[in-house]
């Protein structure tokens, strides 16, 4: 709820300030919202995952992938309508009120569902402490290759 807040306000800032700000200014904004507006999907598949079971993790992912996907092709084109309506101003305006539907939306969750208790949540991993790179595959081909031989 923070982050989609923070990008609601954050366009709303860009729709107030866009004429008094110069080129760096508008870049700052634009890199905060940046901040806040690309791990909502992180943070929302971190949080579908939280509440489902581990046998429904791949029909969940690929669920919210498919409403991704759904939300990357509408929204540029509704974008797009709105700007040639409206000006450039309008994009802004169009992401604002995304995130502030999305910022109402969870807080009407948080209301009407129980938080998941905490022996459910599953913690964070260092994705490359627990996966394999290719070089520390042929280092360990290396080292047992090595052990063989001697």
């Amino acid at each position: 709820m923070v982050v989609a807040s923070l990008g609601a306000a954050l366009g709303l800032v860009t729709i107030m300030t866009i004429n008094q700000l110069g080129f760096v200014g508008i870049n700052l904004i634009g890199a905060a919202w940046g901040f806040v507006a690309f791990p909502v999907y992180g943070i929302a598949v971190a949080h579908a995952n939280d509440y489902t079971d581990v046998d429904d993790y791949v029909m969940v992912s690929s669920g919210l992938l498919l409403m991704y996907g759904g939300g990357a092709i509408a929204g540029p084109f509704m974008a797009s309508a709105l700007m040639t309506v409206s000006g450039a101003t309008a994009m802004y305006a169009f992401t604002g009120v995304a995130h502030l539907l999305l910022a109402m939306y969870v807080l009407i969750r948080i209301f009407r569902r129980d938080s998941a208790p905490a022996e459910q949540h599953i913690a964070f991993g260092d994705a490359l402490a627990t996966a394999h790179t290719a070089s520390q595959v042929y280092e360990e081909e290396i080292q047992y290759i090595a052990e063989e031989e001697s």
